[in-house]
């Protein structure tokens, strides 16, 4: 979670000078950007009054997959993972990331 500056700082330092930050709450992929450095992510957040609603994690590979699962009473049923190939409607977001997989293998 990103409360101040000093979280974003030390995000960098422990997980990599490559970041995916975003928000929180809400879905497609809202708030998201990739990030390589400290200033431009900070300006991000700073734009979308985002401390203590965003979080910083690992920049995913190109290469993602999604995964579909059932459940019934607490007891999984049934799961399917497929390969993403795309992201639906990518150029609306900064970040191309939109929450809606698209082209799956």
């Amino acid at each position: 979670m990103l409360h101040h500056p000093g979280d974003l700082r030390r995000a960098f330092t422990e997980i990599g000078p490559s970041l995916w930050i975003r928000a929180t709450r809400g879905a497609g992929g809202k708030g998201s950007l990739p990030v390589d450095d400290f200033k431009t992510a900070l300006r991000w957040i700073d734009l979308h009054n985002g401390w203590g609603e965003f979080m910083a994690a690992r920049r995913l590979a190109e290469t993602t997959v999604t995964l579909e699962t059932v459940w019934r009473d607490g007891r999984l049923i049934a799961a399917q993972g497929r390969q993403r190939l795309f992201w639906e409607f990518a150029h609306l977001a900064p970040s191309g990331v939109t929450g809606i997989g698209g082209g799956h293998k």
